[in-house]
This record gives structure tokens, C-alpha cells and sequence, in this order.
């Protein structure tokens, strides 16, 4: 639920249930994901129900509703941040929980956990709109042959996008969370196959959708011919070891270039040797769509 929808309920007067709301934020704290995202879904959900429930007079149920958010985050979500964005507003959560118990009245109060709320969700606007600017600068960089560059970029925008993603990565828009699938094609154009795996396995949990993504992989490359050499090196890789990242790397490639039975084959050798990791089974989920 977005802020524009939140205050869209304050708008109409409709205040949401305020079991089912809860039962939503406490949800999102129980997966123990610190992250910027996942603070500003609790804050959107919180907002949802604590704007109309101010415009239509009821301070302190709004101030109740605010407090109970913040004390279960404080709470909760006490282990590692995903990233020093979601870290920030965790303290800034704090510093308003502090403020709010000096607080003499239910106005005051509300308000002093309001302003921790906004601090948020204008972090999430900020790093949302960072994430998705070093994709495009990465992305320059790779079409113009930068490679370096565009891995240091577009490796910046992964670990700031996952930052940004809490319980529902579909809520963070593509522009930035395509950031590890771009990072794993910059790394592949320099041999570093094991980096390039590894990035893609970020993909599988970022971009769940990503099997569905339409592109030819060797036309994502600004160098074809080099991307056909690093490709037969990945090939005499595969044959050289049973490596399950490897595996997966080329059943990737396959993928995208319209060879799916082979890539089957490779995901389903990979997920064999590894069958914990998430990445081969991204993709054969997508196979086992289009076979429906």
C-alpha cells in the first residue's frame, strides 16, 4: 500500500480495520528483514490507518496505532540492517519513539512518530531514485565498453536496492531492481563467471518475475563477437567441471537465447549438485510456466 493510497483513505474519512492492518505490519516484521523497504511498508500500513483515524478525530487511537508500530520494529528488528539505508531509519525510528514518550499529549505524540515516518519514506523516494540513476549510469558505461565502471555502478545499485525491497520486491520498481541481472552481464563480458553466477542468484530473490523478461542475450551485449568468445569459455568451463554455478550461468545464457531444452538441462544439473540455491530454480519455474 502506497503513501498516495494511504492519504487517499485519510481523504475519503475510511479508516482500515485496524486488526487486519496490524496483522499486515506484524507480518512484515515477523520475516526479520531489516531493511529500508520493509520499514517503509510498515509506515505506509501505519499511515493507512492512523491518517483517517486523526482527520475523523480519534488522536489517540492514531498516536496508539503510530507507538505500537515503532515499539514492534524497535523490538523485532534487532539483528543485521540489509544496508546502511535501512540501518538509518531504523535510528531514525528511535530518536522518534524518544521523542514521542517526552511527549505530554496524544497530538504531540502522533506527530513526533509522523515525522520518524516521513523521514522514511523520503529515504526510500531518495534511494530509489540513486539505485535507479547508477543502472542507467552502469548501463551506459557497458554500452560505451567501460566494464569495470559499469560493475562498480551497477554493483552500487544492487546492494541499494536490496536495501530497498521488504516483503513484496514487486513493490520497488524494475528500473532498479534489474540492477543484479545487468551487474551479471557486465561480469560475464569480463570472464568472471563465478561473480556473474553469484550476482544472478541476487536476481532470483530480487526479480522473481525475471523469467518472464523478454531479451536476446547476445543483443544485450555491446560486443558480440566478444560475448561469443566468453561464451565458448564458459562452454570449455561447464565441460572441464561439474560446477553448480556454472551450470546455472549457462543454463542462464540458454535461456535468453531461445535454447531452452539445453537450458533446462543445465538448471536441472545445477539445482542437482545445489539443490538450496535459489537460481536454478528461478528459471525452471519460468520453463515450467511456459510448458503450461
Amino acid at each position: 500500500m502506497t503513501l498516495l493510497l494511504a492519504l487517499g483513505f485519510a481523504m475519503q474519512g475510511e479508516v482500515p480495520d485496524r486488526a487486519k492492518t496490524r496483522d499486515a505490519i506484524n507480518g512484515i516484521i515477523a520475516a526479520k528483514r531489516l531493511s529500508l523497504g520493509a520499514l517503509a511498508e510498515t509506515v505506509d500500513l501505519s499511515i493507512a490507518y492512523g491518517a483517517p483515524a486523526w482527520n475523523g478525530g480519534d488522536h489517540k487511537a492514531c498516536a496508539a496505532f503510530y507507538e505500537d508500530t515503532v515499539a514492534s520494529i524497535l523490538k523485532e528488528l534487532t539483528g543485521d540492517a540489509v544496508g546502511s539505508a535501512g540501518r538509518k531509519g531504523f535510528e531514525e525510528l528511535k530518536v522518534a519513539s524518544e521523542r514521542a514518550a517526552a511527549a505530554k499529549t496524544a497530538d504531540e505524540k502522533a506527530w513526533a512518530l509522523r515525522y520518524g515516518f516521513d523521514r522514511v519514506l523520503l529515504a526510500l523516494r531518495l534511494k530509489t531514485l540513486e539505485a535507479q540513476e547508477l543502472v542507467k549510469l552502469g548501463n551506459t558505461c557497458f554500452g560505451r565498453g567501460q566494464p569495470a565502471e559499469a560493475v562498480d555502478a551497477l554493483g552500487a545499485a544492487v546492494e541499494i536496492a536490496d536495501d530497498l525491497i521488504g516483503s513484496d520486491p514487486a513493490r520497488l520498481d524494475i528500473a532498479a531492481r534489474i540492477a543484479p541481472i545487468l551487474l551479471a552481464h557486465a561480469l560475464f563480458s569480463q570472464g568472471k563467471f563465478a561473480e556473474a553466477a553469484k550476482a544472478l542468484q541476487r536476481a532470483a530473490r530480487m526479480v522473481p518475475e525475471g523469467g518472464t523478461l523478454k531479451f536476446k542475450r547476445r543483443d544485450m551485449s555491446p560486443d558480440r563477437d566478444a560475448y561469443d568468445a566468453r561464451l565458448a569459455e564458459l562452454e570449455a568451463k561447464v565441460k572441464e567441471s561439474e560446477d553448480a554455478d556454472l551450470l546455472f550461468l549457462l543454463g542462464y545464457e540458454r535461456f535468453f537465447s531461445d535454447k531452452r531444452d539445453e537450458s533446462k538441462a543445465l538448471l536441472e544439473r545445477s539445482r542437482k549438485l545445489e539443490p538450496d540455491k535459489a537460481g536454478p530454480k528461478w528459471l525452471l519455474k519460468a520453463l515450467a510456466g511456459e510448458a503450461d
